[in-house]
């Protein structure tokens, strides 16, 4: 686990609620600070689609809700004259995009269940801390030092700038 601090908060802001960047993510949790607090819970109810799910399951393929299908509610709680108090976003990389980016036959990858970023943001900095979840428990830490590597590697790919703390 390692924590990332964006050197330029309002570039990111823009790629964050405006653009592509985060498209390989679920959205597990979100809450957003302003005049009130706002909170999102990802977890799909898969029983809101009724028979529409049934005739058609691609409709739901994940647990959670793909970050792209709630970043415009997050756009509009934030955006305005004035700096949100915080937010945090939880996400969560697909595990078709996860699958594609790890070798699953590389060493600690069998035990992970989920690559995870949590993006925050108070006292005017954004930090984003990765984590993983095991599906079983593992003294193995070979799977969160990739993802650590993944994620520094994904944010200079989009010109990114940040400082480990």
């Amino acid at each position: 686990m390692i924590e990332l601090q964006i050197k330029h908060t309002k570039e990111f802001m823009a790629k964050l609620l405006g653009g592509t960047l985060f498209e390989d993510f679920l959205l597990e949790e979100a809450t957003i600070e302003t005049f009130n607090t706002f909170n999102i819970d990802g977890h799909i109810h898969k029983e809101f689609y009724g028979q529409q799910l049934k005739d058609d399951p691609s409709l739901c393929p994940y647990p959670l809700s793909c970050w792209q299908d709630v970043q415009q509610i997050a756009f509009n709680l934030i955006k305005g004259k004035h700096t949100p108090l915080s937010f945090k976003f939880i996400l969560h990389l697909k595990p078709d995009k996860a699958a594609a980016i790890f070798n699953e036959s590389e060493q600690g990858q069998e035990p992970v269940a989920d690559y995870v970023i949590r993006i925050s943001f108070s006292d005017g900095s954004i930090k984003i801390t990765t984590g993983i979840s095991f599906k079983v428990f593992s003294l193995d830490n070979s799977g969160a030092l990739l993802w650590d590597d993944q994620v520094k590697k994904f944010l200079d790919a989009q010109n990114i700038e940040f400082e480990e703390l």
